[in-house]
């Protein structure tokens, strides 16, 4: 939670004030496709990035009198190497960053609220959303946790808090 919600939520209080005197701008977070729909085994991960989708929501409403528009990111496992080693389901393929940056820049010129990447992983959200035993039936079917549990159920829960 201390970088992948609060960093974000520092960050946005650094800016708004300017943004707020000026009465525009356009803040963008990046959350992940896990804030929309969670996949174990990274409980305290799905939770952070659930918070930032939080905030993009209220801030996107709040701030819209002040004329500063908010743009929530969720994209699904973006390719870098911190991943490089991660053999994925075409479900959750890999995007390139640069795939991420070119949809940034678009939902920047279009004032779009969210931002959900690849293709695949917008479906799966959306389906998820709709119908959650269905979603959690395909998480289960695509082996889409992609990270092989080291430790006990529930072990990682109690080393992040």
């Amino acid at each position: 939670m201390a970088v992948n919600f609060y960093g974000v939520l520092h960050a946005v209080l650094a800016v708004l004030p300017h943004m707020a005197a000026r009465r525009s701008g356009h803040i963008v977070l990046i959350s992940s496709a896990d804030g929309k729909k969670g996949i174990p085994p990274d409980g305290p991960y799905v939770a952070a990035k659930f918070a930032v989708a939080g905030l993009g929501d209220i801030l996107r409403q709040e701030l819209w009198p002040l004329g500063i528009a908010v743009t929530t990111v969720f994209p699904g496992r973006v390719d870098t190497p911190m991943i490089a080693h991660l053999r994925v389901p075409w479900i959750s393929a890999k995007i390139p960053p640069e795939a991420v940056a070119r949809a940034i820049l678009r939902a920047l010129r279009r004032r779009t609220p969210e931002v959900i990447l690849p293709f695949q992983v917008r479906l799966f959200v959306y389906v998820s959303a709709l119908f959650p035993s269905l979603g959690d039936w395909f998480a289960r079917q695509f082996h889409l946790e992609g990270w092989e549990m080291e430790r006990g159920p529930g072990e990682h829960l109690r080393s992040s808090a």
